[in-house]
């Protein structure tokens, strides 16, 4: 059953060697802001939101947030799990959901290209919700289809901490 469980677990679960090589925030900040830049100068320097922006402007929170927005919107924000083993018995005895952009034109955009953004201005709360959403209805799928559970912790921001109580938020969960 453990190899059975591993087999399916490295399947669906696990980020691929490609994902992971894809996974550089340099060029995908970058290409986020160019793509930003394309995009304001179609719309006659305007967003896909509204919000004015000029080709070259150094404020990178105003250039990434509507494609933060509509990515998640979009559902492009996803969750990964990276798997917390016993070194003695060598099994996986849980895992911690870590979130991912799957950005419709870009692939897979690190963390590191958005997290701080989204820390700073609050957005980390929906990001966070609609991540925990997530892992339940996988945790729930999971059991409709009678297969392994094992425990799978989320990450909490401090942000998220001083808006809502964490705890009763879960509860209903």
């Amino acid at each position: 059953e453990m190899g059975m469980f591993m087999e399916q677990f490295h399947l669906d679960i696990l980020p691929s060697n490609s994902e992971l090589v894809n996974a550089k925030h340099e060029s995908d900040i970058s290409k986020i802001l160019e793509r930003m830049d394309r995009l304001a100068l179609l719309n006659g320097g305007t967003s896909s939101d509204g919000t004015k922006v000029r080709a070259g402007d150094d404020d990178t929170e105003a250039r990434i947030m509507p494609e933060i927005r509509a990515g998640l919107k979009k559902g492009e924000f996803v969750f990964h799990i990276q798997p917390r083993c016993d070194l003695n018995t060598r099994r996986i005895t849980g895992g911690e959901a870590l979130v991912r952009w799957h950005h419709g034109d870009l692939g897979i955009v690190s963390p590191s290209a958005f997290l701080a953004v989204v820390e700073k201005n609050g957005f980390i709360v929906r990001i966070d919700r609609y991540l925990w959403e997530s892992v339940c209805q996988a945790l729930q799928r999971r059991i409709r289809e009678n297969k392994m559970l094992i425990p799978i912790s989320v990450n909490v921001s401090k942000t998220d901490i001083l808006v809502m109580d964490v705890a009763e938020y879960m509860i209903s969960l």
